[in-house]
């Protein structure tokens, strides 16, 4: 009212999207997942998530098997050119902490 926002607060918040995808450990060591590597951004990632669909950098991740932990994109590499998959490197979110 009068120039001044006032805040709504029956707004609903915005619900995570539920995926069913793989996220695994990320382990330089590890040949099979380091050949799909395109930078240095995966190698310095906690975890690798391979999912179908794109998503912006900086998107908060929630892992069910990490519980009380976000995590942060910080890099992709994308194959949707010849398939279907997108493998994301995931660093712990320090900004989020607990949830």
């Amino acid at each position: 009212m009068g120039g001044v926002r006032i805040e709504d607060d029956d707004a609903p918040e915005a619900q995570p999207e539920q995926r069913h995808e793989p996220v695994v450990p990320n382990n330089a060591q590890n040949s099979f997942m380091a050949q799909f590597y395109t930078g240095g951004e995966m190698a310095q990632a906690d975890l690798l998530w391979i999912s179908s669909k794109l998503y912006p950098k900086n998107s908060v991740v929630e892992v069910p098997s990490q519980p009380g932990q976000k995590y942060r994109i910080t890099g992709s590499s994308n194959f949707q050119g010849y398939s279907d998959v997108v493998i994301y490197a995931l660093k712990g979110d320090d900004k989020h902490p607990n949830g």
